[in-house]
């Protein structure tokens, strides 16, 4: 299954210019492989495999609840969209 995201990349290296477009992909490159390695590195040193663990351990209890349900939004959002486009 290809995303709406993946899908708009013809659209959006159109209307920014190759130039543009090719800086803004690597920049986001970059920060996605960051982003993942902090995460990584997190869960490494406090010892948990899930989002909300190692929210956990960084801030508390509170974070937890609020990371778990910020992950169920995004995945409930994820599947009404999927549902919305396959109809």
């Amino acid at each position: 299954i290809i995303g709406g995201g993946v899908l708009s990349i013809p659209l959006s290296c159109a209307r920014a210019g190759l130039g543009p477009f090719t800086a803004l992909m690597a920049a986001s490159a970059i920060a996605t492989d960051f982003s993942l390695y902090v995460l990584v590195s997190c869960s490494r040193r406090c010892g948990s495999t899930s989002f909300g663990g190692v929210a956990r351990s960084a801030f508390g209890g509170g974070a937890e609840l609020l990371t778990t349900a910020a992950v169920l939004i995004v995945v409930v959002f994820s599947v009404v969209g999927l549902m919305k486009l396959n109809r």
